[in-house]
């Protein structure tokens, strides 16, 4: 067998052997680790009205699983139960709403000189009924008054904001929320959430 002929021989095994496989894998690794923020995203966050939580709204997309997406906000799939009480792990669907709760410790209310915009997603808040700028700021939030007048154009704390207005209070990383910040304070399920929680096991045992 002449030098040319193998050589082609060899090339036709590789790329019936390998080629496949590098994209078979490929297209595994997109399958587990879906993507659920890029910059370009916005967070809408709500207080829970039975744990003071803040709250993200999820929308389920292609290829996007519940244990995927507990993991990408530092939490197991048994936790987002207790948050979504009809949420049946076996059978869900694409643009199903999830609702997720967000540690305040993740989201970014500070600009370090390194911060890139690429990095992050705004984080807004729609106000509520008897909410004002110092509750938010200081009550829910734990940041300067001046950092919201500030990122969303006012120019008083006596500046009457109304329900269903949405403001921008900080940024939240793409990467989503690591153990990490979950693990600090009891974050992971906090002493208010515990109680939603307990309370969720009792019913699910009846």
């Amino acid at each position: 067998m002449d030098t040319t002929l193998r050589s082609r021989i060899c090339t036709a095994i590789l790329f019936i052997f390998f080629i496949p496989t590098i994209i078979f894998g490929r297209q595994n690794q997109s399958a587990e680790t879906p993507i659920y923020l890029t910059y370009k995203d916005t967070l809408y966050i709500s207080i829970d009205d039975k744990t003071n939580e803040k709250i993200y709204e999820h929308s389920l997309g292609q290829g996007q699983t519940l244990y995927s997406l507990a993991r990408f906000f530092g939490l197991n799939e048994e936790q987002l139960y207790p948050y979504n009480p009809t949420l049946n792990s076996k059978a869900y669907s694409v643009g199903q709403k999830i609702r997720i709760p967000i540690p305040n410790v993740a989201i970014k209310r500070f600009k370090k000189p390194d911060f890139r915009r690429t990095d992050f997603v705004p984080v807004l808040f729609r106000v509520h009924k008897g909410d004002n700028l110092f509750k938010i700021s200081k009550t829910l939030f734990h940041m300067p008054i001046d950092s919201v007048l500030k990122w969303n154009g006012l120019t008083s704390q006596a500046q009457v904001i109304a329900p269903g207005q949405v403001l921008h209070v900080g940024w939240l990383s793409v990467k989503g929320v690591p153990d990490s910040i979950r693990a600090l304070k009891r974050a992971t399920i906090n002493m208010r959430s515990e109680a939603l929680h307990n309370s969720f096991e009792r019913q699910k045992n009846i």
